[in-house]
């Protein structure tokens, strides 16, 4: 093997990583940037800068108010490939909506790789899975039921995003009380809800670290779960519920302005 034959495998195996990360799919378009061939598959897409090499002196000024230009610009954190089409596009005429766009992509991804490395050292109670799967046959109780735990009420926690706090309300007042007495029924030698509590609270801390929003927390908390327990995605209905259940617990999000 030759000294140009490493490289290229070098080459290679940095781009793969690249659309790894993407999860091989254009951050500007949706795109996949690889798809089946008859024989073999076929490699649709091509690595940018994502600050672009080819601006005048105003457009570095205004691209640098999204974000500057890296000292190194062939660093990793200024390469992202682009479905062919949105790749020349951009190297012909780069726009800060675009630029905006792969700069919010590359920060998730970096986010993500930050807290794939602490989350990792965290590990779940093993019987928590019961619990998840059991939700999905666990008919809610009646939204006027009212919740036996003396907590801050949801909005105090949540006042920003209505939405979530409107999710976070139904499952509360639906299943609380009820993924509650499992806990209490589990309880024993081998499954210790304080533990479990104690582990929730560290992933919620790693995430909101990362200046993540409350409802980035609380989908990135969910997924969590899921890939802890090695479930699919058929029961992140019933991760969110449980994320859920420690806002209202206090594991996950804080009063705002709390003495």
């Amino acid at each position: 093997m030759t000294e140009s034959d490493i490289a290229d495998d070098k080459k290679n195996v940095t781009y793969l990583k690249l659309v790894h990360d993407v999860q091989f799919k254009c951050p500007l378009c949706g795109r996949e940037l690889i798809t089946d061939g008859d024989t073999e598959a076929i490699a649709g897409y091509d690595v940018v800068h994502i600050f672009p090499a080819n601006l005048s002196m105003e457009g570095k000024a205004e691209f640098s108010k999204i974000k500057k230009a890296p000292e190194n610009s062939d660093a990793l954190e200024n390469k992202i490939p682009l479905c062919l089409n949105c790749a020349n596009l951009y190297l012909e005429n780069p726009t800060l909506k675009n630029y905006q766009t792969l700069v919010n992509e590359k920060r998730r991804i970096d986010i993500e790789h930050k807290l794939a490395k602490g989350l990792n050292q965290l590990t779940l109670e093993d019987n928590l899975i019961k619990v998840i799967k059991g939700l999905k046959e666990i008919k809610p109780d009646k939204i006027t039921n009212s919740i036996s735990y003396d907590a801050h009420k949801i909005e105090e926690k949540i006042n920003n995003d209505y939405p979530l706090q409107g999710a976070v309300q139904f499952y509360v007042m639906g299943y609380y009380n009820k993924i509650r007495d499992q806990f209490s029924s589990m309880e024993g030698n081998s499954f210790s809800f304080d533990d479990l509590a104690t582990t929730i609270k560290l992933a919620y801390i790693k995430f909101k670290r990362e200046g993540l929003s409350q409802s980035e927390v609380f989908n990135h908390l969910a997924h969590w779960i899921l890939d802890k327990e090695h479930l699919e995605n058929d029961f992140i209905e019933a991760a969110r519920i449980l994320v859920a259940f420690f806002v209202q617990n206090c594991e996950v999000f804080e009063v705002e302005n709390a003495q």
